[in-house]
């Protein structure tokens, strides 16, 4: 469903030698812009390789100001306020935009005004 959150059964694989993917992807269309925007969390274990999903959402957007980059930046903050506030770590990420991550590694900011907020929120949850 769209919007709704989905969290997984965080007990399924012990935390000990698990590390969690990030995965996510922003998109926008249409005047006024409509964002859609999709984040998944997965466990994996590191030796074993078995995986089990933790927390999967979607959002819709809309307004002026919205872009497919904002509305990937506002997947991955999603992703990684999620696991702050569960406590999962260390954490990957695996993005669906190569704006979103070449910004993210290289710790430049965007240009572009509207962009600018949803950057600095990432900067400091990351």
């Amino acid at each position: 469903m769209l919007g709704a959150d989905w969290t997984g059964h965080p007990t399924a694989i012990t935390q000990r030698g698990c590390c969690f993917l990030v995965f996510f992807a922003g998109g926008a269309h249409g005047s006024p812009a409509t964002g859609v925007i999709g984040t998944a969390v997965v466990r994996v274990h590191v030796m074993t390789g078995t995986y089990a999903t933790q927390y999967i959402n979607s959002g819709r957007y809309c307004g002026d100001k919205v872009t497919a980059l904002k509305a990937a930046h506002l997947g991955l903050l999603r992703g990684l306020r999620q696991c702050i506030t569960t406590g999962w770590g260390p954490v990957h990420v695996i993005g669906g935009s190569k704006g979103v991550m070449q910004q993210q590694t290289t710790r430049r900011p965007p240009r572009a005004k509207p962009l600018r907020g949803t950057f600095w929120k990432l900067r400091r949850t990351a």
